[in-house]
């Protein structure tokens, strides 16, 4: 991301009388292009008397030059911190939107997990429930098996009862038939 840039100036803005004696101030403004905001430094062009005169515009540059330098330094240093801010915030805000995503995404699977048990058991209760409906229908058809068994082995044996009864009679018949046909006829 590129780094703004922050522009400064120095200008003399004004007289003041501290202590009695006149001053001429130097501010150094720092403004960034971006914003509203401008911050200004006064500094003192002419200190009291009692200091050497020569040396006091070196020092004065010095110092306005080293103050910018520390302004320039701290300016980017809030930049590069605001910068990190936003990048932070970014992230945060990205994974919030993320994870609310996945919350409705784990909430959708539950439902369907749940959907899917309750079929589950359905299915199962069904199975049982046709089970139970087989085996008692197995049962049936076995009863009615033994049932026709048994009522087909009674009525063989009623007719092997028939078949001999009618056997003997038959016998009989004849035994009694051969007896009518040897006895003479009487004639009255």
């Amino acid at each position: 991301m590129a780094r703004a840039s922050l522009e400064y100036a120095t200008e003399q803005v004004g007289v003041s009388t501290t202590g009695g004696r006149p001053w001429l101030l130097s501010a150094v403004c720092a403004h960034h292009p971006h914003t509203t905001s401008v911050s200004c430094l006064a500094l003192p062009l002419h200190p009291p008397a009692h200091s050497s005169s020569s040396g006091l515009p070196a020092q004065l540059s010095a110092k306005a030059a080293e103050l910018a330098s520390t302004r320039r330094e701290k300016s980017e240093t809030v930049l590069d911190l605001q910068q990190q801010l936003s990048a932070a915030c970014e992230a945060r805000e990205t994974a919030e939107a993320a994870n609310a995503s996945l919350k409705t995404r784990l909430d959708e699977a539950l439902t369907r997990l749940a959907q899917a048990q309750d079929r589950l058991r359905a299915a199962k209760e069904l199975a049982i429930t046709t089970e139970e409906q087989f085996r008692r229908e197995l049962a049936a058809k076995d009863k009615l098996a033994t049932l026709y068994k048994k009522a087909g082995e009674a009525t063989k044996s009623k007719s092997d009862e028939l078949a001999s009864a009618f056997s003997e009679l038959q016998k009989l018949y004849n035994e009694t038939a051969a007896t009518v046909s040897t006895m003479p006829l009487l004639l009255v």
